[in-house]
């Protein structure tokens, strides 16, 4: 995930951030997101929320006529994610106006949320069940099979619909 800090209202701040983007916030509350170094592709965003700023239900950022959403990740510390429409070419920028949704209805049944537990298996859950355990950790195979083929960094298991 990239991750992009979200500067006050005063004025124009520039901070430098992971994977050489830029972000720029101005008093209209707009958020910049700058290709400095490379391109930056299509995905998942992490900001810094300022806290002088309000949106308990979330956030939707505009960018022209589109309404992207916005969410917490983290209320506690101020942090929020998006997912960037489209990949910024190298020295190109986007600008984002940043919004908070008072109205904004979210089926909690459509909810798609992570657990690790201890033995090194991050687990997604949608609708309140688990679709895959993705596995960080090694696992040793059963006795009967040889060493070798421990494993890690694989899915499993990834279950179908119903």
């Amino acid at each position: 995930m990239q991750r992009i800090r979200f500067c006050t209202f005063l004025g124009i701040f520039v901070v430098t951030c992971l994977s050489g983007l830029i972000c720029e916030c101005h008093a209209d509350v707009a958020l910049k997101v700058t290709a400095e170094a490379n391109a930056i592709a299509a995905g998942p965003v992490e900001f810094q929320v300022h806290e002088d700023i309000e949106a308990p239900e979330g956030f939707v950022l505009m960018h022209g006529d589109e309404t992207i959403p916005a969410q917490w990740i983290d209320q506690t510390s101020r942090r929020a994610a998006f997912i960037l429409p489209a990949g910024i070419a190298k020295g190109e920028s986007a600008t984002f106006i940043l919004r908070s949704a008072p109205n904004r209805k979210v089926d909690a049944q459509g909810v798609v949320m992570t657990t690790e537990n201890p033995t090194g298996a991050v687990t997604a859950i949608v609708r309140g069940q688990p679709v895959l355990s993705y596995w960080t950790a090694t696992r040793m195979p059963p006795e009967s099979i040889p060493a070798v083929f421990q494993r890690s960094g694989h899915i499993h298991p990834l279950y179908t619909p119903g």
